[in-house]
């Protein structure tokens, strides 16, 4: 496919969703289609899945104040992010630190990491997984506050 003739759930349409706002507005775009919109509620917020590909997956992530996700990894996805509102603190493998809006950070498959928003405004991520499986059972939890390790 040519980059104007993009393939349906194909890596090619991406870009298509990073010109909308917010993911309500990408989930009301494609009611009714094939493309996995699903809001899943956590202890520590939230994520909406926006678009399924081969072997890839967007999601939105929300992260509540005060919300901490478990310290984790992955044995078959990578993971790219990038911050779309607030300040997350980010652990990756033994380095510690904070991004704001508009920095992207790569997740290696096998890195251990975690998202904590300790402050009073709530976090917004977009998360691109790349890898061959690319389900909630693939997450091995190290430290988990809301009792979820493995």
């Amino acid at each position: 496919p040519t980059p104007t003739t993009p393939q349906k759930n194909t890596i090619h349409q991406i870009p298509l969703f990073f010109k909308q706002k917010t993911a309500y507005e990408i989930g009301v775009r494609l009611v009714g289609s094939d493309m996995c919109i699903r809001d899943s509620h956590r202890p520590w917020g939230s994520y909406v899945n926006l678009f399924n590909g081969k072997e890839f997956l967007i999601k939105e992530l929300y992260v509540k104040p005060k919300g901490l996700l478990s310290l984790q990894k992955h044995h078959h996805r990578a993971e790219h992010w990038v911050v779309t509102q607030g300040k997350p603190k980010i652990t990756l493998n033994k380095k510690h630190f904070t991004m704001k809006p508009d920095e992207t950070i790569f997740i290696p498959l096998g890195a251990v990491h975690r998202i904590e928003n300790p402050y009073k405004k709530p976090v917004k991520i977009i998360e691109a997984q790349v890898g061959s499986i690319l389900k909630e059972t693939d997450i091995i939890r190290y430290q988990d506050i809301y009792g979820r390790v493995n």
